[in-house]
């Protein structure tokens, strides 16, 4: 850290010489400082490596030696950071590119990166963006050259075959993901293929690499004086596999000639971590902190770290603050995100005796009693006697004796796995606790194994993980293995005294973000949430929307695969896309199938609570979190002459035979009936102001929404027969049942509404795979035309002397504000104490919860009069 700090200080300061030679074409007027392509006098030469110069997979790094490159005068290089794999279509890191790194920095090469990319679309480009964005900080590392994307990919995604407007999308996947993360993007790239094909807005925004060579191997090269294409790029690599700089032993090097100051404006504009170096480490440990989960800390100390957290936030953009201070918070916040559940585990199974099951073997890979239990463990090589093997069978049992009781509430298997030997990894861990050493409780068992080292042609080992939520005190632990019909053998038994982490909540993964595996997105307004852009391919989708207080949930849909319908989002709502990654795989996502399950739990109405989640700011800071509060099972209060109000969808006029309550400007149907509702000044009661049937005779209109109320609109679905509902007009008998009631209605009535805010209603913004239009689709909503002779009598509120339950403020009456006390109270955010709580318990149960705030709200609508003693 002190050396890369020494580096980061040279770097400044030579921005203090250099900044007087960057051309005066590079400001340009673009999206990113410093960007764009203009001629320029700025000449400085390099190289580009990857691990082939290092003999590829033999890794041989003696064949590099950037120091004595630097003194043969090469000024740069660019590092292949990671490659997609042409058959896992994954991202993979270069082999060399760690150790070069850090070879070159302490011979004090400035650098850059470069990706080689297959993607073809903008959120295949963000992705890889993100991934190499992830890494760069994962490692701590800054670049004083561009983050490159390499496109050239002609065999297996066809990249260079892409059109212009394509292949336009790409590059601004990767350029606009990295400029937002506070990084220097460029494109390299053929001139016809890829240059050409990028706009000439493109051009002055974003830096370009343009690989021009008169022969792939040896042969007569450029000689880059002679040639000037600052015109046209950055930088120009004019030679391939020519051997160039003392220093690379392998006769197969690239070299460049650059026509931009980078050094100098990655140090004025701080990218791509060129900053001060106090301030990027603590940017960095904050960007770190956002990436844990709040499973992963107990209830204490997840406290802590939201509170850091915030400390550290806060110096960071103070302008003030001294080097010292945030090199102390970087510190600080760094041990809080260490001070996890997983850090704080303590094995107290070590040396002690167990029984197990006969392995059926007779060489030295049968039990010998202390094997399971000696600490030794992360072997990764099955050529010792570190392992107990047992042959094939269905179960293998080891039992722990304690020798006592003895706290624990985690416990964990060591296993190998090795195909070409016949050995797999356990298809299942099972742990049953007893007192007797005979009677067993199960408590647990799980199916996810992660793997802690090796490839899939190698030796793996995988650890299985069981926690309890409570701790156990029995003297005997019984760990019951099931085999995958191979082999199994086993390095390590663990029980564990460990912290219980927190639980019950959603972790969030990202706020509008391309998801991938086990990640939960929240995503906001304002976007086509789809399967290209965002992969909601195989999500659980779970809409919800503002009610004014609370996310309450709208509708809850599966995805389908690459047919699952976009999603676009109202401006009061929000969307959460839960993706599972546990089963069955070899690196699980640990916890996101508990995470899929709360989401899949989820029901229309249930209210989500979220925490460190900025919907308006598009933003989440540390630990993100959403708490799901089931809704209400009181059933709706409504008179006995009450009528059902049908409502499938809001401001949607797209569906057929649907009944949509419209909050915004929409389109108008002529065979639409309209009707327009405008608020009258009591609590849910509504009048009508205008109606527009076009149902008799195809003249509706669209009408224009009451301040503060809403129209009302049935679409008989006249050229809907996808509804199949059978009669002649392919609509449902609900909707014809609903146009026959509403065209008895006219203008003046006055309607009261019950179990439905009509401004906020609880329906579908768009037509679920299921039949929207049953009885069980709508929304439980009712209303009752007040008669205009009969005013409407709202029951009075009984006011004792010393006015107690639910007048929580005391300000003498039971209104909204002490509905939101009382919420805020359930939900902790505003805590009541004293006799505050005594007021705030409206039915004298010992406890202030959501039937409390039901009673206020039903007492403040006139439903129900809470009585004093």
């Amino acid at each position: 850290m002190k050396a890369i700090k020494h580096i980061l200080a040279l770097c400044l300061s030579i921005v203090m010489i250099a900044s007087m030679i960057v051309s005066s074409g590079v400001m340009t007027a673009s999206a990113i400082a410093g960007g764009g392509v203009a001629s320029s006098t700025y000449r400085a030469y390099g190289a580009d490596l990857s691990f082939w110069n290092v003999g590829g997979s033999t890794l041989n790094y003696s064949l590099v030696d950037f120091a004595k490159m630097k003194a043969d005068g090469c000024q740069f290089v660019i590092l292949r950071l990671g490659y997609e794999g042409s058959s896992s279509r994954t991202d993979v890191l270069d082999t060399a590119f760690v150790e070069f790194y850090n070879r070159a920095r302490a011979a004090g090469m400035p650098l850059g990166v470069y990706f080689y990319s297959l993607a073809t679309t903008y959120a295949g480009a963000q992705q890889d963006a993100n991934w190499v964005a992830d890494q760069i900080e994962k490692y701590g590392m800054y670049f004083e050259y561009p983050i490159y994307y390499d496109i050239e990919d002609s065999t297996y995604t066809n990249q260079v075959g892409l059109s212009s407007t394509k292949m336009e999308q790409l590059c601004l996947g990767w350029c606009e993901t990295l400029e937002a993360r506070g990084y220097f993007p460029g494109i390299y790239g053929g001139k016809s293929q890829v240059l050409d094909k990028l706009s000439s807005s493109f051009k002055s925004k974003y830096d370009l690499w343009y690989p021009r060579v008169l022969t792939n191997g040896h042969g007569s090269q450029y000689n880059p004086a002679n040639y000037d294409y600052s015109y046209m790029c950055n930088m120009w690599q004019y030679a391939w596999y020519d051997y160039e700089y003392n220093g690379i032993g392998l006769d197969m090097l690239d070299v460049n000639v650059c026509y931009k100051n980078y050094p100098a404006i990655m140090a004025q504009y701080g990218y791509n971590n060129c900053g001060n170096p106090a301030k990027t480490n603590l940017g960095n440990a904050i960007d770190e902190a956002k990436k844990v989960r709040y499973d992963y800390y107990t209830e204490s100390n997840l406290s802590t770290l939201r509170s850091v957290y915030n400390e550290a936030v806060a110096l960071y953009n103070n302008e003030s603050a001294s080097d010292d201070s945030m090199a102390s918070m970087a510190t600080k916040l760094e041990n809080a995100v260490k001070n996890t559940v997983a850090n704080a585990e303590n094995v107290v199974s070590k040396g002690k005796s167990y029984t197990t099951t006969e392995s059926g073997r007779t060489d030295i890979y049968v039990d010998d009693g202390k094997r399971l239990t000696d600490g030794v463990k992360g072997n990764t090589d099955g050529g010792n006697n570190m392992f107990s093997g047992y042959n094939s069978s269905s179960t293998i049992d080891v039992v722990l004796d304690m020798g006592g009781n003895v706290n624990t509430n985690t416990y964990r298997i060591y296993a190998a796995k090795m195909e070409s030997w016949g050995i797999s990894a356990p298809a299942k861990l099972e742990i049953s606790v007893s007192n007797d050493g005979v009677n067993f409780t199960n408590v647990g068992s799980t199916s996810v194994r992660y793997r802690t080292s090796g490839t899939t042609d190698t030796w793996n080992m995988f650890t299985y993980t069981v926690k309890t939520n409570t701790t156990r005190t029995e003297r005997y632990i019984k760990f019951t293995v099931t085999s995958a019909s191979n082999h199994v053998w086993l390095e390590e038994v663990e029980a564990i005294s460990a912290p219980v982490a927190a639980t019950g909540k959603v972790y969030v993964t990202g706020v509008n973000k391309y998801i991938t595996a086990g990640d939960t997105v929240v995503f906001t307004p304002g976007q086509e949430i789809n399967v290209t852009n965002f992969n909601i391919s195989y999500t659980t989708n779970v809409v919800a929307t503002w009610n004014g207080a609370n996310y309450v949930v709208s509708s809850v849909t599966t995805g389908t695969g690459t047919d699952t319908p976009a999603i676009t989002l109202n401006s009061n709502q929000i969307l959460v896309a839960c993706h599972e990654w546990e089963g069955g795989t070899d690196d699980p996502i640990l916890g996101s199938g508990a995470n899929a399950n709360r989401i899949k739990s989820v029901k229309v109405g249930d209210v989500l609570t979220l925490t460190n989640v900025d919907v308006a700011n598009k933003s989440a800071s540390v630990t993100p979190t959403i708490q799901i509060v089931a809704a209400s099972s009181e059933p709706v209060e409504k008179p006995a002459n009450a009528e059902v109000f049908w409502v499938t969808h809001i401001n949607d006029h797209n569906s057929e035979g649907a009944g949509s309550i419209f909050t915004s400007a929409y389109e108008g149907a002529v065979w639409w009936l309209h009707v327009a509702f405008a608020p009258t000044g009591t609590a849910g009661v509504y009048k009508i102001t205008a109606i527009s049937d076009g149902i008799p005779d195809g003249s509706g209109t669209a009408l224009a929404i009451p301040n503060g109320g809403f129209v009302y609109a049935i679409n008989k679905g006249n050229n809907y027969i996808e509804l199949g509902i059978g009669d002649t007009d392919f609509t449902s008998p609900n909707c014809d049942a609903a146009i026959a009631q509403a065209q008895t209605w006219k203008v003046g009535d006055e309607f009261k509404f019950y179990g439905i805010d009509p401004l906020n209603p609880i329906v579908s913004t768009s037509t679920p795979a299921v039949a929207w239009y049953d009885d069980s689709y709508v929304c439980t909503s009712y209303f009752e035309i007040i008669d205009d002779d009969e005013p409407i009598v709202t029951p009075p509120v009984v006011e004792p002397d010393d006015v107690a339950l639910g007048d929580v403020n005391l300000d003498g009456k039971i209104d909204q504000y002490d509905y939101i006390l009382v919420k805020r109270h359930y939900f902790e955010t505003r805590i009541l104490v004293g006799d505050e709580f005594k007021r705030g318990d409206v039915n004298v149960d010992g406890v202030v919860d959501q039937y409390d705030y039901i009673l206020i709200a039903r007492h403040y609508f006139g439903t129900f009069v809470i009585a004093q003693d």
